[in-house]
């Protein structure tokens, strides 16, 4: 049911992708550029500090998009945040860490396993050396390797789309303060088969495009306008808008936004569910401000101090 319902919400928080896309990377930009520059007057004092900085600073470009898209899609379902964008930033940092190093540990130890077990002294090997090499074991383990990478990245996402759900809104399902971690893991297998779904779905959809551009005229236009744009960067032609490239860059990112919508989409399912099934918090329920001044009105005007006291002191007057 969630699955189905992720397609539809995934299509609401990509258009909005699109129309603040040039916002988006100019601010990534920024934030990186910032992030370097801090990093390197750090690196100036305390070097080490300046390494761990600019990790911080890599991954967590890789989660911000993540945290605007999910809060694209609770503002397709009518929810406001209660945090404002400079909020994302430290949980961005903190699940970009979290991402990368979890990924990290889970290859690093295949990886090397790799290297020490089949991989061979490849110095000695000629072209038709390599080829055999690549198709034996050593090969086998390559895409063996490149299987438990791709499960490793969409699981690990997986974990964390709920916690980056919170934080973007800035509260947990259940109305409290957001609380960083909470909820992960949560609904593990649907967002696991998403985030699959949405890589292998990217990987398949690149290769169909690609494959038409190859067998079809237009894929003549593309690679003569590669070629030009080379010339460009080279300097041996000038600059002009070759429109046919643009398009199919923009085609390639289109769909790979459409891919983090789908992620998206899956984490905010998610944490409506667990809003929509958590017990009521008493620090959540507040008055209603129509009952109140409902109440207020049929208990007539507010009187101040001065007033009582004139009040009181007329009836003591008549009391006598």
């Amino acid at each position: 049911m969630l699955a189905i319902q992720a397609i539809p919400l995934s299509l609401s928080i990509l258009w909005r992708y699109v129309m603040v896309f040039p916002v988006l990377v100019i601010g990534l930009f920024l934030y990186g550029f910032l992030g370097g520059l801090l990093g390197f007057v750090i690196g100036l004092i305390i070097p080490a500090a300046s390494v761990i900085l600019m990790i911080a600073i890599s991954a967590s470009s890789g989660i911000i998009p993540v945290m605007v898209g999910t809060r694209f899609g609770f503002a397709s379902q009518q929810i406001m945040p209660s945090a404002g964008y400079k909020k994302l930033i430290l949980p961005s940092i903190v699940y970009g860490a979290t991402e990368a190093l979890a990924v990290a540990v889970l290859l690093v130890p295949t990886t090397g396993l790799l290297a020490i077990t089949v991989m061979p002294d490849v110095t000695d090997l000629t072209g038709e050396g390599v080829a055999d090499l690549l198709n034996g074991s050593f090969g086998a383990s390559l895409s063996g390797l490149s299987i438990v990478a791709v499960v490793a990245i969409c699981a690990i996402r997986a974990s964390i789309l709920v916690p980056i759900a919170s934080a973007s809104l800035g509260r947990d399902p259940d109305d409290r303060a957001y609380t960083p971690f909470r909820h992960f893991g949560e609904s593990f297998w649907y967002l696991f088969a998403l985030v699959l779904l949405s890589y292998v779905g990217i990987a398949v959809i690149y290769t169909v495009i690609s494959l038409a551009l190859a067998f079809s005229s237009f894929g003549t236009v593309i690679a003569d306008g590669l070629i030009e744009l080379a010339e460009m960067i080279e300097g041996t032609a000038p600059w002009r808008a070759i429109w046919p490239v643009i398009a199919v860059i923009a085609l390639y990112i289109v769909i790979g936004f459409w891919a983090l919508s789908v992620q998206c989409a899956g984490g905010v399912l998610v944490y409506l569910r667990l809003r929509d099934t958590a017990p009521a918090h008493p620090a959540a329920v507040q008055p209603d401000p129509r009952n109140t001044s409902k109440a207020t009105s049929q208990s007539g005007p507010l009187m101040n101090a001065e007033d009582l006291r004139a009040l009181r002191k007329s009836r003591e007057q008549g009391n006598h």
